[in-house]
């Protein structure tokens, strides 16, 4: 039998293999992400808010956190997909930073069924329309409309949709008294518990809705014409129990009401009363005596009053006061004698008086104090000896004193301190070189002292600080570059009239957490501005006396909330670059070119406050 030959076996083999197989088709793509259309904030302390991310995704924020439209709600398609949204990720509050407000037929689409609890409409183009508009929310129990368009007939229209309401703020609106006489009509709410009428006509009738809200816990009516007369109705009447006006109320600002002495009779038994303020009234010392029974008080606020050092003694008896502010009152020396009993004191404020080193050594004692500010005082410097001891502090205000650089020492003992001012003093290098050991400092002003590039070292050892202020100078970009190598934690930064140049603006890229920037009076051109853009954590950029036109508009980074550009060269013709800043709440255009025609279509189109006029 013969062999089988080489192509023989090669053609055997070639049968016995697998059979080819066809080239299996790609598979299809993934399903693109949603894109997102909330962004999520966690609210912090002190009204600051902290970006967590952005829905839909795998987000789940517990705690305080609201959210806000990443897009615009210009179709019935889009509102009900955020509606959707809004009911699926069970959001509690919605606000509108930056995003148009829509149309109100759209607003009620995208609320309608929705487990809002808060809605924040403040500063915003929002109407009696959109008032009209909201659906019934069973759930709301905070509406903020600070600085809308929204009047008395549009609060009535909301209040019959909204019967859980617990908060209601409509500070600098055109709202009246005839505004929340609707809050007694059939149907309004009957659980309100805070309300802000800040910078309102509301007041003048007296506030009646005090007599009727019982469980109100929080009043701001500052800047009103409230009187004595509306105070009556807090008055507890005797033999009264818990449910008498006023039993509930724990914080009452009247700051630059009509307030006076008179009316501080009505207050003398409010048991709950934490907090009060009382700035820039008529009130004087005699008006203090009928404070001396509050028991609870913990926080008074009397700058720019008329009280004095008599005014004090009636003050001690306050033991659980933790808050007092004297800024910018006859106080001297002799009337922080007063304040000894004081012992929960955390946070005394003197600017503006006539306190020397003298009055100082009586505070030495005070060894609960946490802030402490004697700014535009007497105080030289010698009376910075009789800080040393306090160890608790954590802020202190030295601002327009006569101090020199020798005089700084003994604050190197103050090892806690986070907060110093020192503006508008001639304070240099040399000194502030032995303030080297403070290094838990976290906001710094040096604006308008004797600051050099000398100082610039020193930054490095203060590696914690997150806002410095160096206005009115003589750093050059050498402190620039100095900052953005030393201070990664930078959020805010002031280099206006210094010696910093364009060239180093590049530097900024460095500083990731910076979200405030003023570079005023720097001879900044459009061209130089090209380094902020990529800044896209920026909020708020000062740009004042820069001779910048129309075109600088195009490099400011789109995340800006509030931009300051007085007495540049911008034009209306510039205006339109500003669309791209969606975030934008606040621009001042004093002393620009910029018509009043201008500023009012993007007020009335975008809900931007606009500052003009001269400067």
């Amino acid at each position: 039998m013969r062999r089988a030959g080489p192509m023989l076996l090669l053609l055997l083999l070639a049968a016995c293999a697998a059979p080819a197989q066809r080239a299996l088709p790609p598979p299809p793509p993934a399903p693109a992400p949603a894109p997102p259309l909330l962004q999520v904030l966690q609210r912090k302390e002190g009204g600051a808010s902290v970006v967590l991310g952005t829905l839909p995704g795998p987000l789940h924020p517990g705690g305080d956190w609201l959210a806000v439209p990443l897009v615009a709600v210009d179709s019935e398609g889009r509102a009900e997909a955020l509606a959707r949204l809004l009911r699926e990720a069970a959001v509690p509050a919605l606000a509108f930073d930056g995003t148009p407000l829509p149309p109100p037929a759209l607003l009620t689409r995208l609320l309608e069924r929705t487990p809002l609890t808060a809605l924040d409409l403040s500063d915003t183009g929002a109407t009696d329309a959109h008032l009209a508009a909201l659906p019934t929310l069973p759930a709301l129990r905070v509406l903020m409309l600070d600085r809308t368009r929204v009047t008395d007939r549009g609060l009535a229209a909301a209040f019959a949709h909204l019967p859980g309401l617990e908060a209601l703020y409509v500070a600098e609106t055109a709202v009246t008294d005839a505004g929340l006489d609707a809050l007694s009509a059939p149907g309004a709410p009957e659980a309100l518990r805070t309300l802000v009428v800040a910078g309102t006509a509301v007041g003048a009738r007296g506030l009646p809705l005090l007599a009727r809200a019982r469980g109100l816990e929080v009043l701001d009516a500052s800047d009103t014409p409230l009187s004595d007369a509306a105070l009556a109705a807090l008055e507890a009447p005797k033999g009264s129990g818990e449910g008498h006006p006023g039993a509930a109320l724990h914080t009452l600002v009247l700051s630059g009401s009509r307030v006076t002495d008179a009316g501080l009779a009505y207050l003398s038994a409010l048991p709950a009363l934490r907090a009060l303020g009382l700035a820039r009234t008529e009130v004087t010392d005699r008006g203090l005596a009928h404070l001396a029974g509050l028991a609870t008080l913990e926080a008074l606020h009397l700058h720019r009053t008329r009280v004095g050092n008599a005014g004090l003694a009636h003050l001690a008896r306050l033991v659980h006061l933790r808050a007092l502010v004297l800024g910018d009152t006859r106080v001297t020396d002799a009337g922080l004698s007063h304040l000894g009993a004081l012992a929960q004191l955390e946070e005394l404020e003197l600017d503006g008086t006539r306190v020397t080193d003298a009055g100082v050594r009586r505070l030495a004692h005070l060894g609960a104090l946490r802030e402490l500010s004697l700014s535009r005082t007497r105080v030289g410097p010698g009376g910075l000896a009789h800080l040393a001891g306090l160890s608790s502090l954590r802020a202190l205000g030295l601002a327009g004193l006569r101090l020199t650089d020798a005089s700084l020492a003994p604050l190197a003992k103050l090892r806690a301190l986070e907060v110093l001012d020192l503006s508008d003093t001639p304070v240099g290098p040399r000194g502030l070189a032995a303030l080297e050991g403070l290094t838990a400092l976290q906001d710094l002003d040096l604006s308008h002292t004797g600051f050099t590039d000398d100082g610039a070292p020193l930054l490095s050892a203060w590696g914690h600080l997150r806002a410095l202020k160096l206005t009115r100078t003589r750093a050059t970009s050498v402190t620039l570059e100095a900052a953005a190598r030393a201070l990664p934690q930078l959020e805010t930064l002031h280099l206006g009239a210094t010696l910093v140049r364009a060239e180093a603006l590049p530097a900024l890229a460095g500083l990731a957490q910076l979200h405030a920037l003023e570079l005023s009076q720097l001879g900044l051109t459009d061209a130089d501005l090209a380094p902020l853009t990529p800044l896209a954590g920026l909020r708020w950029l000062n740009l004042a006396l820069n001779p910048l036109g129309d075109g600088s508009l195009a490099a400011l980074p789109p995340g800006l909330v509030e931009l300051y550009l007085p007495r540049t060269q911008v034009t209306d013709a510039g205006l339109p670059g500003l669309a791209r800043l969606r975030h934008l709440r606040v621009l001042d255009l004093r002393a620009t070119s910029v018509t009043a025609g201008g500023a009012e279509r993007l007020a009335r189109e975008r809900g931007v406050q606009v500052l003009r006029g001269p400067l």
